[in-house]
């Protein structure tokens, strides 16, 4: 394992016990319990409303008005063979998708990351359908930030189908108003500025 990826690793270890701290899984996503399983189909195991759903969690740094979907993997550097990215492996019910933003501080230590943004894809099984339709149709990112070097599709926010997201302001949520925005048709996304 390189030190990108340990680092990468670290990062999002750190981002999900924050969001535990702010108690996002259970006060806002009415979670009875929540379990890491770190397994190549899912990150976690949640429970809402008595029935266990496989969670798939992605942190990235930034706030973006999109969301990559990992096509390609290279570990290895020195190598040209690439396999699948996480996308091909994905079986779950849920994902989801948190950005980030540095507090200020020097942006190279994980700690001086907060989660500001959560977008909750339910049920992934449409969102998996809606992307193998419109796959040609989104940019491809090409990365060496992430696991390895990396080829994503960029799928932008707005032309996902309202009915499958959800998405949360964390800067608003130890206020007693959160604004949980569950989009319906029509509707225009301007969350993002």
């Amino acid at each position: 394992m390189n030190k990108q990826t340990q680092s990468n690793i670290v990062f999002e270890n750190i981002q999900r016990e924050k969001l535990l701290h702010k108690q996002f899984f259970t006060q806002w996503l009415g979670a009875t319990n929540y379990q890491i399983k770190h397994k190549k189909t899912h990150d976690a195991v949640i429970t809402i409303n008595k029935r266990v759903y496989k969670m798939e969690e992605k942190y990235r740094k930034g706030v973006w008005d999109d969301i990559l979907i990992e096509i390609l993997q290279n570990y290895c550097p020195d190598s040209v063979t690439y396999e699948l990215g996480w996308f091909a492996f994905v079986d779950c019910e849920l994902l989801l998708y948190v950005w980030c933003q540095c507090n200020g501080l020097n942006a190279r230590f994980s700690e001086n990351w907060e989660p500001v943004r959560c977008l909750l894809i339910k049920p992934w099984c449409d969102f998996k359908d809606f992307f193998a339709r419109n796959e040609r149709l989104f940019p491809i990112h090409v990365s060496d930030r992430g696991y390895g070097h990396t080829i994503n599709r960029v799928v932008p926010l707005k032309v996902i189908p309202r009915s499958i997201i959800t998405v949360y302001d964390l800067d608003c949520l130890l206020s007693d108003f959160a604004p949980v925005m569950n989009f319906t048709e029509g509707q225009q996304l301007t969350f993002f500025g």
